[in-house]
């Protein structure tokens, strides 16, 4: 039978699909306009960008010292879009020829799943998840054991901790538990948002809280570090002269929108790249900047950057930085010369002023005893 809606739903389908082939097409073509191997702002993680600076390395390489130490749960804080996943994969990478590494991706997902049945499946995904709990906790129990036996130990990665509820972190409590006369049977490592804290400062998860040995927080990259994050994947995607497509300025804006988000500065470098190959630019201009974070905002097309908008708000930027050098510039002093007649002028100065002091109390001395004679 003939249905209006779904005929105009089933030709969107096609239009959508044929935009999209063509949105393809253009940025496979503008990897080719930028002699670009492939897209050096994917959408999704991917390990061969991985950048190991703005301590990214320093808080990998303690995870591994941590997990040598057995120290039981390891916390790793960052801010929405700072790099949490990418740490978390290059981890995962780095300690998987060591450890037996199970992983949690979003416990939000289905938060009826306990840690337990997690656990489970991840050890072994042909177990029966729906045997009593008990009988599933001696497996889990043996094959740690064995694994840890294997000199091979156990350790768990759980993304988005913060979305954990009350009834999985006392499963991760109970799970803590299991370990042998010398060492834990699993280790825990949650990466999280910093309202993780916010959520293990609850009274009925204090003592989870307790037993947090190691907190790691990942600070957003510093300009310096984020310039060479920027260059660093330009040449994993095959640019020669990267330094040469962006300038400092133009850096230092995009810096500033991101505002410490990695994943908002891919996304506004690709759309940058994309609106210069539309316009047949050379290089990408505060223009395709500007349109870049405009397709990007809330409020869409409503909220426009221009370049006049731009250039407006780094001139009064450099007003004010000339402003704050010209108070901190020394005053220049006279020459020497100058400086000698300054100093005899000072001096009969202060000579007068001593003579006019001292005529001053004789006068005043003088008036005083004509008054007491006055007076007898």
């Amino acid at each position: 039978t003939y249905h209006p809606k779904a005929c105009v739903g089933y030709r969107l389908y096609f239009i959508d699909e044929k935009l999209e082939l063509q949105s393809q097409r253009d940025k496979a073509m503008y990897n080719d306009y930028f002699d670009l191997e492939r897209n050096p702002f994917p959408s999704t993680p991917q390990l061969d960008f991985y950048y190991a600076g703005g301590g990214r390395d320093s808080a990998i390489n303690a995870i591994e010292f941590a997990l040598t130490e057995n120290f039981g749960i390891i916390k790793i804080l960052g801010q929405v879009g700072c790099g949490k996943t990418m740490v978390c994969r290059q981890a995962y990478r780095q300690l998987a020829q060591n450890y037996d590494i199970l992983f949690i991706s979003d416990p939000s997902l289905d938060s009826t799943q306990s840690i337990l049945t997690a656990v489970a499946s991840e050890l072994n995904p042909e177990w029966d998840t729906n045997r009593p709990k008990n009988k599933i906790f001696q497996q889990v129990m043996q094959t740690l054991i064995q694994h840890a036996n294997n000199k091979k130990p156990t350790i768990l990665f759980i993304e988005e901790a913060q979305k954990l509820t009350t009834e999985q972190f006392e499963e991760l409590r109970y799970l803590t538990n299991l370990e042998t006369s010398q060492d834990k049977l699993l280790q825990i490592v949650l990466f999280g948002q910093p309202s993780l804290d916010a959520v293990l400062l609850k009274s009925d998860l204090k003592l989870l809280s307790s037993r947090i040995t190691h907190s790691i927080f990942l600070k957003p990259l510093s300009f310096y570090d984020f310039k060479r994050y920027v260059y660093h994947r330009f040449y994993v995607a095959g640019s020669k002269k990267p330094e040469t497509l962006f300038s400092s300025l133009q850096l230092s804006i995009i810096y500033a929108l991101a505002n410490g988000s990695l994943r908002y500065t891919n996304q506004l470098m690709e759309k940058t790249l994309f609106s210069c190959y539309l316009h047949k630019r050379k290089k990408p201009s505060l223009g395709d900047i500007a349109s870049a974070a405009r397709s990007m905002s809330r409020v869409g097309a409503q909220f426009k950057y221009t370049r006049t908008h731009m250039v407006s708000v780094f001139s009064i930027g450099m007003f004010i930085g000339w402003l704050a050098f010209t108070a901190t510039t020394p005053i220049a002093l006279p020459a020497t010369d100058q400086m000698t007649s300054i100093q005899s002028d000072l001096h009969t100065l202060i000579d007068d002023a001593s003579v006019s002091d001292t005529s001053l109390t004789i006068a005043a001395r003088s008036s005083a005893e004509e008054n007491r004679g006055h007076n007898r």
